[in-house]
């Protein structure tokens, strides 16, 4: 866990769905078809500038699925970010368009998975 690399590390999760929370797999898809993108994003500018301003010298963003697409927008979106990583997950072309990311980005994409549009291997090439 990044939270418990030593001194210095810290790990900030905004909470994008404000506090609700999805306990199946049909909730969970519900929160995430009404997730507000751009708001997410301004979340997560807010959540670098918070951990800049409180002694982080570098901020990072990292997800999964949904969190790997906002990771990659953040490159994108968020000016103060200094890199991502992201494993599966690729913003809207309307959120983000990752050929213009300012930040580092590692992302991880199964070349054998076979869910396609949102996290194959295809659509995360650019």
């Amino acid at each position: 866990m990044i939270s418990q690399l030593g001194r210095g590390f810290k790990a900030l999760i905004p909470d994008l769905y404000r506090g609700k929370v999805g306990l199946d797999v049909a909730e969970a898809q519900h929160l995430f078809d009404g997730l507000d993108w751009q708001g997410a994003v301004k979340d997560i500018n807010a959540s670098v500038n918070w951990l800049k301003a409180n002694g982080s010298k570098k901020a990072g963003v990292t997800g999964f699925c949904m969190g790997g697409a906002l990771a990659i927008a953040s490159s994108v979106l968020v000016p103060n970010v200094d890199a991502t990583v992201a494993f599966y997950g690729v913003p809207s072309s309307e959120l983000a368009d990752p050929a213009q990311a300012k930040a580092p980005v590692h992302a991880h994409f199964g070349e054998l998975d076979n869910f396609v549009g949102f996290s194959d291997v295809t659509a995360a090439k650019p």
